[in-house]
């Protein structure tokens, strides 16, 4: 596995996918990269203005990886996302450009997103 980076990696596919809200909520910028996660389905229930991610096999999702995050942007992050009240956060392997890189994914907590579905 190639982990040619120096700090976290995060997929995002939702609000934090502007660069501007991202940058609202650290203070910082960072780089992304255009990526497609394997393994999840994106829900966007028209009850709700964001959406949620939940495992299931054969299911696509695109959305940025944002890459070097340090760890006092990502608790700033956690603290948005609300995790776990609504999201956990998990590591997952996402491939760019025939490289394999870990990165954190806010889940929908299936229990509290289970009348949406």
């Amino acid at each position: 596995m190639n982990t040619e980076h120096k700090g976290l990696n995060l997929f995002v596919y939702g609000l934090l996918m502007k660069k501007s809200k991202v940058r609202d909520i650290t203070k910082k910028n960072f780089k992304t990269h255009k990526v497609t996660l394997e393994g999840y389905r994106k829900y966007k229930p028209k009850e709700l203005w964001y959406p949620f991610l939940l495992k299931e096999r054969e299911k696509k999702v695109k959305g940025l990886l944002i890459m070097d995050i340090d760890k006092r942007s990502l608790r700033k992050i956690d603290r948005y996302e609300r995790e776990g009240i609504w999201y956990d956060r998990k590591k997952v392997i996402i491939c760019h450009k025939k490289k394999k890189f870990v990165a954190f994914v806010y889940v929908g907590k299936r229990n509290f997103f289970k009348k949406y579905l």
